[in-house]
């Protein structure tokens, strides 16, 4: 189900200038050219200061533009809007915005801060941005990212604090305790041997994806350590490739003829799961794969990545964001925790699983706790650093912050390290601090009641078919997710809420076994999984798994406007496992045969982590 985030950050400027350069035509042509630019509200988290960036410039004059920043309406309104904020469009631009300014070495962006007053009260506000043209005469046009509604009080909600999850925390000695229990194991596998169920052609598919597993010709045993965050992400953590196997295997250092490994972890995990369920009591048919090979080579895939990857060149386990690169070379500031987070959870699902085989002796569980330990501080590190970036809300509760939060869980489980795994679920440790717990992760990721969007990036059409990259309602429903503004395919819309709805709920299955109720936890505004997964089941219910929302098959759904046109992927496994938790749901109950069957085929439909969360 999770969609490649890859493709979408290279390709999200370009695209964008694609959509101002066909709107360049409305926009003032008086002479010395058009005013143009794009422009978004953000908060920097360690200044708490609220400030407009983007770029602005008159198209085919080098002199940098002034900006300057107008509240509720724009210059040119009757009665005109009040200028609050002026700054210069004179910082340091990239090539796609050079080219769009037809200047080849400009300097065109732009970051003005805005005044507290701006804001008083929390009311929401109309930000209009106008490009000052240094030549010619004609209007000063507001560029692309005006006339947005922006939510500041959202902020507040955000960032807390709030109330903690309920329970106490529950060592345990024995593995698994992470996603499942020994117990859960030998449940799944009684369901598994009743002929004809569920469970049992779930586990015939398993069966034969294992058996493809061990005769695939990829080297499972080689390991990446350079800086590549792209590597590591198909390496490791992904298993579609997405056209970087070629990449992957020259990065890898293999050699011509040989096959990189793909999502490495994610590979491992479904091999352990498989023997743990023959462990568990599982018969398999003459012909199945063998248990023992599927737990060698789990173990060989985990002991690798252990013992030589993640490496920086002193041979330390990278454990900082700055360590990790670009496909350039440069170091990046965001990011790291989706890629690693991603691959981390399978990892711990391996492990974990490899030590209720019995497959680990006291060195070689050393081994993969030490590199599991380094792994949880990367993470740590990883959501605390991009937290403190000026990013807009949108970006801090989204699949990134997901997906870390999910591993910190997850690896701290694995440990049965009770500390950090409070860090993580509730954030109340201040020697151990982790920007985005478990439980501000709900709040801010799930709208709630009379709720208000996150401040995020700036439309540039008037719906969902015309606004590229990016596009969000005005206004919010209930259950929805943070994550619906992606809108540069339509995958995205629906995908991208799903992928960070699933990781909240993969982190529910880690609470239930740690002895705190992720379940039925509920946020200020009334957020919760169940109304997470309801909201989306609406879509699944009018339009269909994997068939396309319109205005007219989804009108009885709240805010159809954000969906019209997207696809409702992913949000199969989400009912499924919603009427598995939520047994007195009857929407659920009714979609349940309809989600089983769409998820019983795909890409991920072989998720070792809620592999059995279902009912038979």
């Amino acid at each position: 189900m999770p969609l490649s985030c890859a493709g979408l950050r290279r390709g999200a400027l370009r695209a964008w200038i694609a959509v101002l350069l066909s709107i360049a035509p409305l926009i003032a042509t008086a002479g010395g050219g058009q005013i143009i630019g794009a422009s978004s509200l953000n908060y920097d988290r360690e200044h708490r200061q609220f400030y407009v960036s983007g770029w602005a410039c008159q198209q085919g004059v080098h002199a940098s533009i002034a900006v300057h920043v107008y509240v509720d309406r724009s210059a040119y309104d009757h009665p005109p809007g009040t200028r609050v904020a002026i700054g210069m469009a004179d910082q340091a631009s990239e090539p796609a915005v050079n080219q769009a300014c037809q200047d080849g070495s400009g300097r065109h962006r732009f970051r003005v801060n805005l005044p507290s007053s701006v804001f008083a009260g929390g009311e929401p506000h109309k930000l209009f941005v106008h490009g000052i043209r240094p030549a010619g005469d004609g209007e000063n046009s507001a560029v692309s990212g005006s006339n947005v509604l922006q939510q500041p009080a959202r902020f507040t909600r955000a960032d807390g604090p709030f109330h903690p999850v309920a329970g106490s925390y529950a060592s345990s000695s024995v593995h698994p305790r992470v996603f499942t229990t020994p117990a859960e194991l030998s449940e799944l596998a009684r369901r598994i041997s009743v002929p004809g169920s569920y469970s049992a052609s779930r586990f015939e598919s398993l069966e034969a994806q294992v058996a493809r597993d061990l005769a695939a010709p990829n080297r499972m045993d080689a390991t990446y350590a350079g800086c590549s965050a792209t590597i590591y992400q198909y390496a490791f953590s992904y298993e579609p490739q997405d056209g970087n196997a070629g990449k992957v295997r020259d990065a890898m250092k293999l050699a011509a003829s040989e096959t990189a490994p793909a999502g490495a972890a994610v590979v491992a995990s479904r091999l352990a799961l498989y023997g743990a369920l023959v462990k568990a009591g599982e018969k398999t048919a003459p012909g199945a794969p063998d248990a023992a090979q599927a737990i060698a080579l789990a173990k060989k895939i985990m002991l690798a990545w252990s013992e030589r990857g993640f490496r920086d060149e002193h041979g330390q386990i990278r454990s900082t964001p700055t360590a990790f690169c670009d496909d350039q070379g440069k170091p990046i500031q965001a990011g790291v925790g989706l890629i690693v987070g991603r691959g981390i959870v399978y990892s711990v699902q391996a492990v974990d699983l490899l030590f209720y085989a019995g497959a680990l002796n006291e060195q070689e569980g050393k081994t993969v706790n030490t590199f599991h330990a380094a792994m949880y501080e990367l993470l740590r590190n990883s959501l605390n650093s991009e937290f403190m970036q000026p990013l807009a809300l949108c970006d801090h509760y989204n699949n990134q912050s997901a997906n870390a939060v999910a591993g910190l869980i997850a690896l701290a489980r694995l440990a049965d390290d009770r500390r950090r795994f409070m860090a993580a679920l509730n954030g109340d440790d201040p020697s151990m601090p982790v920007s985005i717990p478990w439980n501000a992760l709900v709040n801010g990721a799930i709208y709630g009641d009379d709720d208000v969007s996150n401040m995020c990036r700036a439309n540039t059409g008037a719906d969902g078919f015309s606004s590229k990259p990016y596009f969000e309602t005005p206004t919010v429903a209930a259950g929805e997710m943070d994550d619906r503004f992606r809108n540069l395919h339509p995958e995205q819309g629906i995908g991208y809420p799903m992928f960070t709805l699933e990781r909240i709920v993969d982190s529910a299955e880690v609470l239930k076994h740690a002895g705190f109720d992720g379940y039925g936890y509920r946020g200020s505004h009334g957020q919760s999984i169940a109304s997470a997964i309801d909201y989306y089941a609406c879509y699944a219910l009018h339009a269909g798994f994997e068939k396309t929302v319109t205005a007219q098959n989804s009108a009885a759904c709240p805010d159809v406007a954000q969906y019209d046109g997207k696809i409702v992927n992913g949000v199969d496994p989400m009912v499924t496992i919603g009427a598995y938790r939520f047994a007195n749901d009857a929407s659920l109950e009714a979609l349940e045969p309809a989600a089983k069957q769409a998820e019983s085929h795909g890409a991920f439909a072989l998720d070792s982590i809620l592999f059995g969360k279902w009912s038979d």
